[in-house]
Parts: C-alpha cells; sequence; structure tokens
C-alpha cells in the first residue's frame, strides 16, 4: 500500500486473514509508524468507516467489509 494521504480516503477490503480481527487493531497493523492516540481518535470522531457506517474501536471485522 502506498502511504496513507491526511486528505484522501483509502478504501480496503477485508481478506480471510484479517476477519476476526478488531478494527483498532488492523488499523494499527495496516498504518506502520501511525501514533496509537491517532488511531483511537479518528475512531472516536467517526472518520474510519466499514461499509460507509460508522464503527467503535471494538468492532470485528468480517471477510468482505471495506474499510
Amino acid at each position: 500500500m502506498k502511504g496513507l494521504s491526511k486528505e484522501s480516503a483509502t478504501l480496503l477490503e477485508v481478506d480471510d486473514g484479517s476477519a476476526g480481527q478488531r478494527i483498532d487493531n488492523f488499523l494499527l497493523r495496516i498504518a506502520k509508524g501511525v501514533p496509537k492516540s491517532h488511531v483511537y481518535r479518528i475512531l472516536r470522531s467517526g472518520e474510519v468507516r466499514v461499509n460507509k457506517g460508522r464503527v467503535g474501536a471494538e468492532y470485528r471485522l468480517v471477510e468482505g467489509d471495506v474499510v
């Protein structure tokens, strides 16, 4: 994946290997170098969407989800 931009959205489809994982841990894994505090802040503010809806940090991903 190319660098994550502050100004654009990146859509990712959840594969079999990431299914069942919490969204916060998924984001920390794919966005290496981003502080945990930032990941939790964007989750709380609703900037992270799964299937076009807002989710909390405890949401567990399902295969085929679009993040």
